[in-house]
């Protein structure tokens, strides 16, 4: 087991790469992100143990009324995260559609700026954006 000094200073080094790498536009969104993972019972901190399963749920039709996407779009975003290298070709497979409607909705998450991508087409990998 790691000293205590160890373990909180891994600790603060993973929420610094957090905060570096996840720069939300809404405050509010960032503030609710930072406290699900600091949350002693819910969150990837459990005392002097990391967590890095994905206590993720998915959520409902409700909580996704709202949100302006198409059900393939909604799929494409679920398949990116849990894999953000996945290709097109791997996407059109899973949902069952040509690859050229997945180019479709993949350009229209980028036009809403819900989904980018850092590097090529096959070493690249998926950014979600909020």
């Amino acid at each position: 087991m790691l000293a205590l000094q160890q373990v909180l200073e891994i600790k603060q080094s993973i929420l610094g790469y957090l905060r570096a790498t996840y720069s939300f536009q809404d405050k509010r969104v960032q503030k609710a992100f930072f406290q699900f993972v600091e949350d002693p019972i819910d969150g990837v901190f459990k005392g002097p143990y990391v967590s890095l399963k994905l206590p993720f749920v998915q959520a409902t039709a409700e909580e996704t009324a709202g949100i302006p996407l198409t059900t393939y779009q909604l799929r494409i975003m679920d398949l990116i995260a849990e894999d953000p290298s996945i290709s097109i070709a791997l996407l059109s497979e899973a949902l069952q559609v040509s690859r050229t409607t997945i180019d479709k909705h993949v350009a229209q998450l980028k036009e809403l700026e819900l989904l980018g991508r850092e590097g090529d087409a096959r070493t690249g990998q998926w950014i979600i954006l909020l």
